[in-house]
């Protein structure tokens, strides 16, 4: 799978910063691969999963992701303070219920999650005053476009006109 990589991310207990933007291989196995990393102890009998603690930002778009993910991501890193979740489907009731579980988040941009009405904004903002929060509503978009290509301006070449037709004589 090409999720694996989270495996070996869950042995960087000093990471601060996640950006998986537009990667269209993370689904729920990758967080769970963050859950499975543990650190040897040498008081201890048992290895311990730390998890993510230091993680501070996390910045997902454009992939699959059901509830378990949602608990997964926050049960490996539970001290993120910027979440960018854009371009996901997700429903509100996983979405209230991380938000819930993130107790220092500061910041969240909702971008392109249809789950995030205006009802649910509302809602959000009554249980937690503090959080910025961020989403802009975009319109279906082509789905091989991933938000990393930087749009190229095109130039329209002028046609030559041909030289011909009668020669005079």
């Amino acid at each position: 799978m090409k999720s694996d990589i989270f495996l070996k991310l869950g042995y960087c207990w000093n990471l601060e910063v996640i950006d998986v933007c537009g990667d269209k291989y993370v689904d729920d196995n990758a967080f769970l691969n963050l859950l499975k990393a543990e650190k040897v102890i040498a008081d201890q009998p048992k290895p311990i999963a730390t998890g993510l603690t230091n993680l501070k930002v996390l910045k997902v778009g454009g992939c699959t992701i059901s509830e378990t993910g949602f608990f997964n991501m926050c049960k490996a890193a539970p001290n993120i303070e910027h979440l960018e979740l854009t371009k996901l489907e997700a429903s509100d009731i996983a979405l209230k219920n991380m938000i819930n579980q993130l107790s220092k988040l500061t910041f969240i941009d909702l971008s392109g999650v249809a789950a995030a009405n205006y009802a649910f904004l509302d809602e959000l903002k009554a249980t937690r005053p503090n959080l910025l929060t961020k989403r802009y509503n975009i319109a279906e978009v082509d789905k091989k476009d991933n938000g990393l290509r930087v749009p190229r301006r095109v130039i329209e070449k002028k046609k030559k006109k041909k030289k011909g037709g009668k020669k005079k004589k």
